[in-house]
């Protein structure tokens, strides 16, 4: 028996009752009023009804599959599965048909419609249902017999379309007293800009480059070559191969034949359908680069656009005219590169898009500013933030950076459980999905997801400092007495210009024997001696094939310092075993972020430094590890006394 965990509202019961009673319905209830959750109770009667034996979930992002895949796993006892299109063929057909309920996007659905057996469709996000657009074409070739459409807002624009497809319209207003308390002054959305077969090649194409330079100074060329295409579009980025740059040299024979190939707007189809799913007073599209702004003013004539492109683009004189044409009633469309995010006043508007992605915090809060400021007119009206963003690409990263980091300055784009959904459809994703299956260090990790160290190392700080991933450390104590002795011997060399010394013996077999020996005896961990896991899997690999990393006496004593900042590193101290330095340090588990380093004096020195969220399951463990990295560089200090003394 399939059940919703929560009691439905009064008005969520009549939409339910509207739903099964009809073969199809479209259902438009305000972002906050609960439409997912009338979703959840429809699947959970038609099963229990038996008038459907399975239920697909389509979803227009990979954002919103993972959203709504978790949802439906919290709110619901029905089994659920989602499908992705990063995905093999061979495991996605294992899939589509493991579960009663499945979770994808509409793109991966009709790449697959042969492997899919369902009777009822849920349709969220149906306005999409328009034109070209894949949630059309599905629902035209495949046989649902229950469909039921859930949205925010069904434009006038797109009604006929979506009462084809889905089924007739029944709205809630937003001014019913019922609903009023839980719409939200704006909500924020993401579209997917999918890359076809030809441009995906490119973005191999530009992975591998990047893989064959990563010791080479032009390591950068490729990395940045791949954002700009993934983020602006493959016309910004044959525009910059077009100059004579240092870029231009290393990739254009390779990669402009390629680009001949590909849209020169990839995310043109997105904000089409942003713009014509959504009632709007104005928009303002924000774009990066000055050559995209022109081409999508030439799209969209019948908007009216206005071009914000700055004084280098036309003088001081010719902003000013265009910023006062942008606040005419009937220019409908405001296209502005950075120069609208700061410095001049942007007319209001009440659709905000983001083609050109950022990380930065500054800019995300400047483009929501610079719209979404509330209007006596316009009080009563929900305004609409959207992004667009090209799925498991830089472009991603960036859109999912540059919110988690506006959030943490204090202005809220997405929920945070709606950020970690977005985390997964990333390249940050890719590397969670591994630490999910199992621990790895950076060479493992580099090998399954096929990112080079540089990107990897960046992506997993973030990972860490989320508090998502957590590491430790993890080495062979004769390699690391081979790697000390190498770095000495470095050392020696660069310090004292002695080629004459080609032994440690040599170099020790002098007055000052006992200090030198103590630098032999100096150890350090290193990023690569680090073994990163799951948080939520620490304890348990830590009672199983990671036992011995924690394995550490009752009697090892150990000093940290730590703070909760990166400036303030060693503000507080602590000395102890790992169960004292436990109680001592319970403070740190109720802090975001903490840095931890230990240090251990004794036959060696030892350093080790650990920083992340830490619960009261893993702080424990970290220092018990830290115990484990002490006893292990005593006893490397122990094989090198005897060694050399």
């Amino acid at each position: 028996m399939y059940k919703v965990t929560q009691k439905l509202r009064p008005y969520q019961q009549r939409a339910l009752k509207i739903a099964l009673g009809n073969p199809g319905a479209s259902l438009v209830l305000p972002t906050g009023t609960g439409k997912t959750l009338v979703g959840c109770a429809w699947a959970c009667e038609l099963l229990n009804l038996g008038e459907t034996r399975r239920v697909l979930v389509l979803e227009p992002s990979r954002f919103l599959v993972e959203q709504v895949e978790q949802y439906y796993k919290s709110n619901t006892n029905i089994p659920v599965s989602k499908v992705y299109g990063v995905d093999s063929q061979g495991i996605r057909a294992s899939k589509w048909n493991k579960e009663p309920l499945v979770v994808a996007t509409p793109h991966v659905t009709i790449r697959d419609m042969h492997f899919l057996n369902f009777d009822a469709v849920i349709v969220d996000e149906c306005h999409h249902t328009t034109g070209e657009y894949a949630y059309k074409k599905l629902l035209s070739a495949y046989p649902f017999r229950k469909r039921l459409g859930l949205s925010a807002t069904i434009s006038d624009k797109v009604l006929v379309s979506v009462e084809e497809s889905v089924g007739p319209v029944h709205r809630w207003k937003w001014s019913d007293p019922e609903i009023e308390p839980y719409v939200p002054e704006w909500y924020g959305e993401v579209y997917d800009a999918e890359l076809t077969e030809e441009e995906t090649k490119l973005l191999a194409t530009l992975e591998n480059i990047r893989n064959e330079l990563r010791y080479s100074p032009l390591a950068a060329m490729p990395s940045l070559a791949l954002r700009m295409f993934t983020r602006d579009g493959a016309q910004a980025l044959l525009e910059t191969l077009a100059k004579p740059t240092t870029m231009s040299y290393t990739l254009r024979d390779t990669v402009v034949p390629l680009l001949s190939r590909c849209r020169s707007l990839h995310k043109l189809e997105p904000l089409k359908s942003a713009l014509i799913e959504h009632d709007f007073d104005k928009a303002i599209v924000f774009v990066d680069r000055v050559c995209i702004a022109n081409a999508l003013a030439k799209e969209f004539p019948e908007l009216n656009p206005v071009c914000l492109l700055g004084r280098l683009h036309g003088g001081s004189e010719a902003q000013k005219v265009a910023l006062e044409k942008a606040g005419r009633k009937e220019v409908k469309l405001v296209i502005s590169t950075s120069v609208g995010e700061e410095g001049i006043d942007l007319p209001v508007a009440d659709l905000i898009i983001s083609w050109s992605n950022t990380a930065s915090p500054v800019r995300f809060i400047q483009r929501k500013g610079r719209g979404m400021r509330v209007s006596p007119a316009d009080k009563d009206k929900t305004k609409v933030d959207i992004f667009i963003g090209t799925p498991d690409t830089p472009d991603y990263d960036s859109l999912y950076f540059g919110i988690a980091a506006a959030c943490k300055a204090g202005v809220e784009i997405l929920l945070a459980g709606e950020q970690k959904d977005l985390l997964k459809a990333t390249t940050l994703g890719r590397i969670q999905d591994c630490l999910e299956s199992r621990a790895s260090d950076l060479a493992g990790l580099a090998e399954a997801t096929v990112l080079p160290l540089d990107i990897l190392k960046k992506h997993t700080s973030h990972l860490v400092g989320e508090g998502i991933a957590i590491y430790i450390y993890d080495f062979d104590v004769d390699e690391m007495l081979e790697r000390q002795k190498k770095e000495v011997m470095r050392w020696i060399a660069e310090m004292f210009e002695l080629p004459s010394v080609s032994t440690l013996d040599q170099w020790l077999d002098s007055p000052y024997r006992s200090k030198r020996l103590a630098a032999l005896l100096n150890f350090h961990m290193q990023t690569s001696d680090r073994v990163y896991m799951n948080s939520n899997t620490v304890p348990s690999l830590a009672q199983t094939e990671y036992a011995r990393l924690f394995n550490c006496r009752d009697d090892t004593a150990i000093e940290v310092k730590y703070g909760f900042d990166r400036k303030n590193k060693g503000q507080f101290s602590a000395f102890g075993n790992w169960y004292r330095l436990t109680e001592r340090l319970q403070s740190v588990t109720e802090q975001r972020t903490t840095y931890l380093t230990f240090s251990h004096s004794g036959l060696a020195s030892v350093t080790v430094s650990y920083h992340g969220e830490f619960s009261k399951e893993s702080l424990p463990l970290i220092i018990k590890n830290a115990c484990w990295v002490a006893e292990r560089a005593e006893e490397a200090g122990q094989r090198l006394r005897e060694e050399y003394m």
